[in-house]
């Protein structure tokens, strides 16, 4: 998801260093995303009732560092390229709390997103936890949930719509198509991407690359939501971030601080005080390219100060905090690491699946079906796909 919703950052050039058929590149994406997964896992099993959200984080940061120092091979540049994050109902991401009481509750939407990189490749991944219940293994509990039937056909178009778009990543293939279909199957669950959900290709140490991903249509008013066309090839990693609303998808920012932030590689300025100069020589030399949160910063309440002052001077960007404008409705979230190789797309990082066929009634296109019944193996062949509206009735 763009993070900054004030100005458009500058898209970075992807390096050569991308090689999938290299066994060392290759391998070093699955150690990450062997991270990612185990930590997301670690995270979901410690959602419960009561849990305090400032204490999810420090746990997702402590299995992450720990992981890390344990690999016999370890690259010196090694780290997150995503901070751990827990958002909570109706807020769309990027909260990383470092202070505050804020609990877990029956029945809330908990979606937890991070990412690790290992020597500059990355993997990041994200899931939607309901409290209270495993949905996954027993989705008719979602009847129960105050939201019912919007939240069960919230969860299945998200879980859906990754399974498409890793079946549509092949190479030839438009990023205008993948759109074009993913708002197709989101349409046949009657829900909503939120609003400027943009997903981005990648690639070493980079984590906004110039290929990207949306879920729906552009509005002519809004120039966050164009994507230039751009066509999937051998070697490409998309990030793949699918953000879905049991409402209108629209949303209100939050008059609360960002927590993650970013380093604006495109200004330079020399910062007055000795707080900020020492905040900002940590960012530069722990995340000069990719975001970071408050949090994981040593200097404590000095450092909060001195990143103020630096955000002043647009030296960093801050992930703006927004949420869906109904109160009364909530954001799921599927994120998930995708490798596109000269025979295949792989799935790096957990996507999670409900019982077959739960919400499979909803798909009536025959060309939406097509695509989900594909396998992941596409030996060099571009997705063929007629969205439904220009298909001969």
């Amino acid at each position: 998801m763009r993070q900054n919703i004030k100005k458009k950052r500058a898209p970075v050039a992807v390096r050569d260093a991308n090689n999938l058929s290299d066994s060392v590149i290759i391998g070093r994406y699955a150690t990450a995303a062997t991270i990612a997964n185990d930590t997301l896992a670690v995270l979901a099993r410690a959602i419960v009732i009561g849990a305090k959200l400032v204490d999810l984080v420090q746990l997702g940061d402590n299995t992450i560092t720990a992981a890390l120092a344990a690999l016999p091979d370890r690259p010196s540049k090694s780290g997150t390229c995503f901070p751990v994050c827990i958002s909570l109902n109706g807020v769309v991401g990027h909260y990383a709390p470092v202070e505050g009481d804020e609990e877990i509750a029956l029945g809330d939407v908990v979606k937890v997103e991070l990412g690790v990189h290992v020597d500059g490749y990355i993997a990041s991944a994200g899931t939607t936890v309901v409290v209270g219940t495993n949905v996954y293994a027993s989705p008719d509990a979602l009847l129960t949930h105050p939201l019912g039937d919007r939240l069960s056909r919230a969860m299945a178009a998200g879980t859906y719509a990754m399974q498409a778009i890793a079946r549509s990543l092949r190479p030839g293939t438009s990023n205008l198509l993948i759109r074009d279909m993913a708002s197709s199957l989101l349409a046949s669950f009657d829900v909503q991407a939120v609003d400027r959900c943009i997903s981005f290709s990648a690639a070493q140490f980079v984590a906004d690359g110039p290929k990207h991903l949306a879920l729906k249509p552009p509005v002519a008013a809004d120039p966050e939501t164009h994507i230039e066309e751009a066509f999937v090839a051998v070697n490409d990693v998309f990030v793949v971030d699918v953000r879905v609303s049991t409402g209108t998808g629209h949303l209100k920012l939050m008059e609360v601080r960002p927590t993650v932030y970013r380093r604006n590689l495109d200004e330079t300025y020399m910062l007055r005080t000795k707080l900020a100069r020492t905040a900002l020589s940590e960012v530069d030399h722990r995340f000069p390219t990719f975001p970071f949160s408050v949090g994981q910063l040593t200097g404590g309440a000095h450092a909060r100060f001195g990143l103020k002052q630096a955000e002043q001077a647009n030296l960093v960007d801050p992930f703006i905090m927004a949420r869906e404008r109904s109160a009364n409705d909530v954001v799921v979230l599927y994120k998930a690491t995708m490798l596109v190789t000269a025979t295949e797309t792989i799935i790096s990082t957990f996507v999670p699946t409900f019982p077959e066929g739960f919400g499979a009634d909803a798909i009536v296109d025959q060309g939406l079906r097509a695509v989900l019944a594909q396998d992941l193996v596409h030996n060099g062949q571009p997705l063929q796909f007629t969205p439904p509206e220009t298909m001969d009735m």
